[in-house]
């Protein structure tokens, strides 16, 4: 590929787009994630980089487990309770069957795990009833450990239902270990809001492990969560200004049955190391296809619950802008009862459902994005692809544009869409490569593409299309190969202004076999689909009108190849297949692409690149 300026051309070529051609235009880009979360606390000892050194160590009182004996003024014991009635600071150490109880009627308490280890059996071993805010500093070089019973001694639904249980503002420093081993219910419960910006954190829960009413703030620390429910999760649905989730650092690792971080609001992250794995992991997920009419899909059983098994999800918008995460989920990655928007971060991703999930509009910014397993690669009513590089595999459709939603909130199954002009799919820069079992990119209303390079390979069924549309497909920039089977193979739409060239190869060959298309002098043009195709579809910015066209098959590549496309090197000619002439932006060659029956194919061979049916 001696002129195929594609990389160059796309990058121009977005930027004309988005002065010229409205149906190219992404949506905004990046959330603004310089101010907290709504709902978390804006107290300006939240946001210090270590809440450690504000400790007022001189002052403080010290509190021994160990002693039957109170402290001078403060502190009471009674029944193995010791009661912190006032606002202070307060170092805690020593083993303890019984409860710490904070009562200190609206004031700040600063308490100071210090080897401190508290069981208790039928109640939460940490109890802040009533404090202004309570700052939990996790002392550098101690271990500590908070451990409940299976029952507490309390009604049903009523306070306490954590092992570490806060009815205030709640925020986690410091530089030691501390290990919340919670038999009961929950973790760690805050029915405000809840920070941590460091420290030392293990969860093992039989339920969820750290929910947060209000909101929840993560900036540092190590957190390793382990739950039946929930990992990380906030529960304020009700008021619209509460219960979002901020993470801006930190090594987060959870694993959890049910989803394992999930705000019922917004969810914004703009760094961490994020390890998360939901139900069984991908491998779990238990869908049987269910298809009386051969390849096309006749629907799915789903042997799964309802229960929700996502890695990252927020009922209201998910942005992320930076972080690394290792996701394997049974359920989606990333998921959104609203919109999704990745601007940046590293993803390594295997799930049983959809890798990115947006009930109204995904929008992918920029990000190292690799989905190793998925059912469906992308998806939301709206999909604009503007930057980035996404590596997809998916077993049914890699980048779908479909209006609807799973089988509800907290439901885990395929999406079942309808037709609309309002789905979209527009790719206007970066690199997508997809390897797809149904559809490789489809949209129940029109696909765009003006900029980027974009390689699709599958399906090798003939059920499905290496592209797929309702309403229409336009092509203006950027580079677009696609390779797949030609039984239901689509050409695009005649307003494409760039030229494309579809060409339905008459028989199957095999994956990784080379079709080369070149004019002998300046476009050479060198691609190994890595699945079994019949049909190769290309756009570049390097095709022109009036040219003719060799397109050979087989041979060798001196080259290197990335994702099968070829660059340097030259290319040792196999068979000829034919010789095309660009007549029309939109060429194609072929008696048919087939379809079912040979007469239902969409933009059939002889249509002029229109839709035709």
């Amino acid at each position: 590929m001696t002129k195929l300026k594609s990389v160059l051309s796309a990058l121009l070529c977005v930027l004309l787009c988005t002065l010229l051609l409205t149906g190219c235009s992404g949506k905004n880009s990046v959330t603004d994630t310089t101010t907290p979360a709504s709902g978390t606390s804006t107290n300006t000892a939240v946001h210090a980089d270590n809440l450690e050194s504000r400790v007022d160590f001189e002052n403080a009182i010290q509190i021994d487990l160990n002693s039957t004996t109170a402290p001078e003024s403060g502190v009471s014991i009674k029944d193995s309770v010791f009661t912190i009635s006032r606002g202070g600071t307060y170092i805690i150490s020593g083993n303890l069957n019984g409860q710490v109880l904070v009562n200190a009627d609206k004031q700040d308490v600063w308490l100071v795990l210090d080897s401190a280890h508290i069981t208790c059996e039928d109640n939460a071993p940490l109890y802040i009833e009533d404090a202004k805010n309570t700052y939990l500093i996790i002392r550098s070089g101690s271990e500590n450990s908070l451990t409940d019973g299976s029952t507490y001694d309390v009604a049903a639904d009523a306070d306490p239902d954590a092992t570490l249980f806060c009815k205030n503002d709640l925020i986690i420093g410091g530089g030691g270990s501390l290990t919340i081993d919670s038999n009961y219910n929950n973790a760690l419960h805050t029915k405000d809001t809840l920070t941590i910006n460091s420290g030392n954190i293990t969860i093992d829960s039989v339920d969820t492990g750290i929910k947060a009413k209000d909101g929840l703030t993560i900036a540092g620390g190590n957190l390793s969560v382990t739950s039946a429910g929930d990992g990380i999760q906030t529960t304020n649905a009700e008021e619209s200004d509460k219960g979002s989730m901020l993470i801006s650092g930190g090594n987060i690792t959870v694993e959890s049955q049910k989803d394992a971080i999930q705000s019922e609001n917004s969810l914004t992250i703009s760094g961490g190391n994020f390890d998360l794995k939901t139900g069984g992991g991908a491998e779990n997920a238990d869908y049987k296809y269910n298809s009386p009419m051969g390849g096309f899909r006749g629907g799915y059983e789903d042997d799964s619950t309802d229960v929700s098994m996502k890695a990252l999800k927020a009922q209201g918008t998910l942005t992320v802008t930076n972080g690394s995460f290792s996701i394997n989920s049974e359920d989606d990655a990333l998921h959104s009862n609203s919109d999704v928007t990745v601007s940046g971060g590293t993803f390594s991703i295997a799930t049983g459902d959809d890798g990115i999930h947006a009930d109204s509009v995904t929008t992918i910014d920029g990000g190292d994005i690799t989905i190793t397993t998925s059912y469906e690669g992308i998806e939301g009513s709206e999909v604009y692809i503007n930057d980035g590089t996404i590596h997809l595999t998916a077993s049914d459709d890699g980048v779908n544009s479909a209006g609807g939603g799973d089988t509800g909130y907290g439901g885990f199954g395929p999406d079942s869409f309808g037709s609309s002009s309002d789905y979209k799919l527009s790719i206007n820069g970066g690199y997508l490569y997809v390897d797809a079992g149904g559809d490789g990119l489809d949209s129940n209303g029109s696909i765009t593409v003006c900029g980027g390079l974009t390689i699709v390979n599958g399906p090798t069924d003939n059920g499905n299309s290496p592209f797929d549309w309702e309403r229409e497909c336009t092509v203006s920039g950027g580079t677009f190969i696609a390779a797949g089977s030609a039984g239901m193979m689509e050409t695009v739409s005649s307003a494409s202004t760039q030229c494309c060239l579809a060409v339905n190869m008459g028989n199957t060959l095999q994956g990784n076999t080379i079709v080369s298309i070149t004019d002998g002098a300046d476009f050479n043009l060198s691609f190994a689909p890595a699945k079994n195709y019949s049909y190769i579809f290309v756009s570049s910015p390097d095709l022109t009108e009036g040219t003719d066209y060799s397109v050979y098959t087989g041979g060798s590549h001196s080259g290197n190849a990335t994702d099968g496309l070829y660059s340097d090197g030259t290319y040792s000619a196999g068979e000829l297949l034919t010789t095309i002439t660009q007549s029309n932006i939109v060429t194609t060659y072929g008696s048919s692409f087939g379809g079912m029956g040979g007469g239902m194919g969409h933009g059939g061979m002889g249509s002029g690149g229109g839709r035709g049916w």
